[in-house]
């Protein structure tokens, strides 16, 4: 599959405006070119909203804060 990661802070209302605006309106084009592509949202505090647009769960990981970044950065297209 190929993976999308945002990596930031969501406490910060940019980041959490720009992180649910691209998974409304980019991602949904991204999945129809790759059905199988991954959203990966790293950060703490994400914004709830991003469970309810609509994204299937096979394609939305939702870490919340990690100590380390880097297997999901490895694995981002």
């Amino acid at each position: 599959a190929k993976r999308v990661t945002f990596l930031g802070g969501l406490h910060y209302p940019p980041n959490a405006q720009g992180v649910l605006w691209f998974a409304e309106h980019a991602f949904p084009q991204v999945l129809a070119a790759q059905p199988d592509a991954i959203l990966t949202v790293i950060g703490k505090q994400p914004p709830e909203a991003l469970r309810s647009l609509g994204i299937p769960a096979r394609n939305l990981e939702i870490t919340g804060y990690v100590d380390d970044p880097q297997p999901y950065l490895a694995e981002t297209a």
